[in-house]
């Protein structure tokens, strides 16, 4: 009898040292970088299953992780992307919605571009610094 107590108390630790250790399903909040003016940041092609950005902003790093979210933080698209520019200076990102999810026309969103990936942030903070932060509508129609 004493043994299968053992057995529990050692099997709900385990439980509790891997609860503790993973981070919580919270919220990612984004806070905002810099709202770059609008001619260095472009929607140039839009539909419904993905959006494309023409981007003339010089970035030191080589990859950054860029996120479309709605004006609640839900994240709808979001990923790695290089940033390595054309001769011209700029760099286009293409973003897909998740799975189920659309760009619904009529709607503003938000490019948020960042330096980490957000579950990383959430070891230590629900907030998610964008170094940009730019604001897009979605046109009807």
């Amino acid at each position: 009898m004493r043994k299968i107590y053992l057995f529990f108390i050692l099997v709900i630790s385990v439980y509790l040292t891997i609860a503790c250790a993973l981070p919580r399903n919270k919220k990612v909040h984004l806070y905002y970088g810099e709202q770059p003016p609008h001619r260095f940041i472009r929607v140039v092609k839009v539909s419904p299953q993905a959006v494309t950005f023409e981007i003339r902003i010089k970035f030191p790093q080589a990859h950054l992780y860029h996120i479309i979210a709605d004006k609640n933080d839900n994240f709808l698209a979001e990923g790695w992307f290089p940033t390595a520019k054309n001769p011209r200076g700029i760099y286009r990102v293409t973003m897909r919605p998740k799975k189920g999810l659309i760009f619904q026309p009529g709607k503003t969103y938000y490019l948020c571009i960042g330096e980490a990936s957000p579950e990383q942030t959430l070891y230590s903070s629900s907030n998610y610094k964008c170094l940009v932060y730019y604001p897009f509508t979605i046109p009807l129609r």
